[in-house]
């Protein structure tokens, strides 16, 4: 591979695994698991929210899912921790039993058409978005990683004002 190649290829690959702080997060309105229906705008009128695209196809976001639920028990009160499935709906049966086996208590909402997806960019997956209260958006991960989780935990704890969160937290 040339050295422009290579070059461009990792530019790409921070840019899209990286953090995109400045940007704000499109409004969407999604339903929930449960039927309701939740909208980011009324959430951040509690706090920052996390957001977590996955499908239950994906090992890597499947793999993610326990770091979610620990978020959400860590931070309970101080944090919004939504995932949202992109599972189309010939597998979207799929993902509540998931969810119910796994005891995950996170808010799960639904994307068949990957609309609300759609709205932060690209199709990689699992992909983690942190949304301050003010819209903005903290951090931006595409992936499954040590690394990764890592950086969100940070990026967690620096928003929430807490103490750091260990990577061991599965």
């Amino acid at each position: 591979m040339r050295y422009s190649t290579r070059c461009l290829v990792i530019l790409t690959l921070v840019c899209s695994f990286g953090s995109v702080r400045g940007e704000t997060a499109a409004d969407f309105s999604a339903p929930k698991l449960n039927g309701d229906r939740f909208r980011l705008s009324e959430a951040l009128k509690n706090g920052p929210v996390l957001l977590h695209f996955w499908d239950t196809c994906c090992p890597g976001c499947r793999e993610v899912l326990p770091d979610i639920e620990y978020l959400h028990g860590k931070f309970l009160n101080l944090l919004t921790v939504v995932a949202i499935s992109t599972d189309t709906p010939k597998s979207q049966s799929k993902v509540k039993p998931l969810v119910k086996s796994k005891g995950y208590h996170f808010e799960v909402l639904l994307d068949d058409q990957m609309e609300v997806r759609k709205l932060f960019g690209g199709t990689e997956s699992p992909l983690t978005i942190l949304v301050a209260a003010t819209g903005e958006i903290v951090i931006r991960r595409v992936g499954a990683s040590a690394e990764n989780r890592q950086a969100l935990l940070d990026a967690v704890s620096s928003l929430l004002s807490v103490e750091p969160v260990d990577d061991g937290a599965k």
